[in-house]
């Protein structure tokens, strides 16, 4: 052990942006297998480790892409302990050189930034950074670069890494902060993202879900979300299509046109579809927008959803969605005082990790093993909230 950390402070020396360019790169090579185990960061905690890493992930020429790759994988990995992922927080111009490489071309920086900018965003000092709360010049200037490039910069291949951006805009949407700058400030963010509910790509349907999950904390805007300049309810019910034909001319009647036939469609993701009805359930929690979501037959798509669901609690979810669409208005009560839902909780499994073996990290596979497998804890160890918080 002593050894190990004799050899760690001897390899942080060398690898300082000072050095030469390939004893640095041994040297950030041998330091990123340290930092994928409990005691080499420990030992990395004694060291300026962070500060020799961060101005190691611009890349200035060809030749230090790999320089770049190691310190960023190393960073990413040094965020799973909370006091170095405050000094990585801290670290001046970490954000504007992670915005560089997702601007750039989609190569395996582009995602490793993507990855670092949600680890440090799980931090809500972190998030505020990303906001520029405190810099009123600039508040949400970031946030804008990355919806952009997020929505509207063209992929190329089918790794998708700006896909991350998506969980970048979920994790600032946990604080108040997020929410104002995503929803309230500017009226034209919302319409942009929700068509991502029902993109191909997995993360942009499950960040982006959760992301609208969030500004649903924002009781004000619940009318908002539901009026026709967002036409929320569009991507919310398509992933509750299926494949019948069961609807009536009754149940048609003001449904919105992308959920009648021949749209075919069901979300394959048991945690978005969990997500989803959440929103609903949210959104069913006052009575004018209870008014709008049974005018645009939000029950019936229910009703068939149900018949073919074979996940017991997408069914229980419904189940709610459906005792609220079926509430008699007069005999409410306490109805539009709000559910039960808890406030925004750091989603401390949300830290994603890169070792030496595996640069190139977790695949859409993996993850979704991972998401079904977090999914099965979380019901075990919350069954007795109404709402789970992401």
């Amino acid at each position: 052990m002593a050894d190990n950390e004799a050899l760690i402070f001897e390899l942080v020396g060398f690898a300082a942006p000072s050095g030469g360019q390939e004893l640095r790169q041994t040297c950030l090579e041998h330091l990123l297998g340290f930092t994928g185990t409990e005691s080499g960061r420990r030992s990395l905690r004694k060291t300026d480790i962070i500060t020799s890493l961060v101005p190691q992930i611009v890349v200035s020429s060809k030749n230090n892409e790999t320089i770049a790759k190691y310190a960023l994988s190393s960073l990413i990995n040094l965020c799973s302990e909370q006091d170095l992922l405050l000094r990585i927080v801290e670290t001046p111009n970490i954000i504007p050189s992670l915005i560089t490489h997702l601007e750039g071309g989609e190569s395996e920086l582009t995602r490793l930034s993507g990855i670092l900018l949600n680890n440090i965003t799980h931090n809500e000092k972190g998030s505020n950074k990303l906001l520029q709360w405190n810099d009123a010049g600039r508040k949400g200037l970031w946030i804008k670069q990355l919806i952009e490039l997020f929505a509207f910069k063209e992929k190329t291949s089918s790794e998708d890494p700006r896909a991350w951006i998506a969980s970048v805009l979920q994790n600032i949407t946990q604080v108040p902060e997020g929410r104002n700058v995503m929803i309230l400030t500017n009226r034209s963010t919302i319409p942009l993202l929700v068509p991502f509910i029902n993109d191909a790509n997995l993360m942009r349907r499950k960040y982006i879900t959760g992301l609208i999950k969030n500004c649903c904390f924002e009781d004000s805007v619940h009318s908002y979300l539901l009026s026709e300049d967002v036409d929320l309810l569009r991507y919310l019910l398509i992933p509750f299509r299926g494949t019948h034909d069961n609807f009536s001319k009754e149940d048609k009647k003001g449904m919105v046109p992308q959920v009648i036939p021949p749209t075919r469609y069901v979300e394959p993701s048991v945690e978005i579809r969990c997500s989803i009805l959440k929103v609903l359930l949210i959104l069913s929690s006052q009575k004018t927008c209870r008014e709008k979501m049974r005018s645009l037959q939000v029950y019936p798509v229910m009703r068939e959803a149900d018949k073919t669901e074979t996940d017991d609690r997408v069914k229980s979810a419904i189940y709610e969605v459906v005792e609220m669409m079926m509430l008699v208005e007069e005999a409410e009560g306490e109805a539009d005082k709000g559910l039960n839902i808890k406030p925004m909780v750091e989603d401390k499994e949300g830290f994603q990790v890169v070792d030496e073996d595996n640069l190139l990290g977790v695949t859409e596979e993996e993850m979704r093993a991972a998401e079904e497998q977090e999914m099965r804890a979380k019901d075990q160890e919350k069954a007795v909230e109404d709402i789970e918080e992401i």
